[in-house]
């Protein structure tokens, strides 16, 4: 739940980072509770009330979702530019999820980078910690 509510914190941030987690897990959302009930109601009778709620909402929810997927394509060090992709029909979709799934290994983007040196420098003061206590310890 954290994650859907940063997705909607985070709308108008286009140049931050979005790991997959912080990506997937709205559309996990939007899939569950949006998308696989619409044929149901239309099956069983969807009211007018509903389909304008549904329209609203996903007018509304097109700007953080376009602001996380450029925020993912940056975490990935893939170009902004890739995003276009979703315009092409068929192919273009797919050869975008793939740019937003199989991106570079982690500790090579930006924000890899810096988990790395965080726990570089945790380790790092934890053995200092563990070495100052032996020493305390002997004497």
């Amino acid at each position: 739940m954290r994650l859907y509510i940063d997705f909607w914190k985070n709308s108008f941030d286009f140049k931050g980072f979005s790991d997959a987690e912080e990506y997937f897990v709205p559309w996990i959302f939007h899939i569950v509770f949006i998308i696989i009930p619409f044929p149901f109601l239309f099956v069983f009778g969807a009211t007018d009330t509903f389909i304008l709620i549904s329209k609203g909402y996903v007018l509304l929810a097109a700007i953080p979702t376009f602001s996380s997927t450029l925020r993912r394509l940056h975490d990935n060090n893939v170009s902004r530019k890739n995003i276009l992709w979703m315009f092409v029909p068929v192919i273009g979709p797919i050869l975008l999820i793939a740019k937003l799934t199989f991106g570079p290994h982690s500790s090579r983007t930006p924000r890899g980078l810096r988990r790395a040196k965080v726990i570089a420098k945790t380790k790092q003061r934890d053995s200092m910690v563990v070495r100052g206590r032996r020493n305390k310890e002997e004497d």
